[in-house]
């Protein structure tokens, strides 16, 4: 299926997908916790890391309140 997708953010950002209905919501949060995240992998990468994003899986609030 076919889902068009509007990019409200192009800054790096992270998001959270809807085991349940499949949904991809933004998570708003401190992204210097990122920036450490990305320094610790480059410590033992041999290339140059720009950003990361993460996704975080579980059921949104609307699955949860038809559960």
């Amino acid at each position: 299926e076919f889902r068009r997708v509007l990019f409200r953010s192009v800054r790096p950002h992270n998001h959270f997908f809807c085991t349940c209905c499949k949904r991809v919501l933004d998570i708003n949060m401190d992204m210097q916790n990122v920036t450490e995240l990305n320094e610790i992998a480059a410590k033992d990468f041999d290339g140059i890391i720009d950003f990361c994003t993460m996704t975080f899986y579980g059921k949104c609030g609307n699955c949860i309140k038809k559960s």
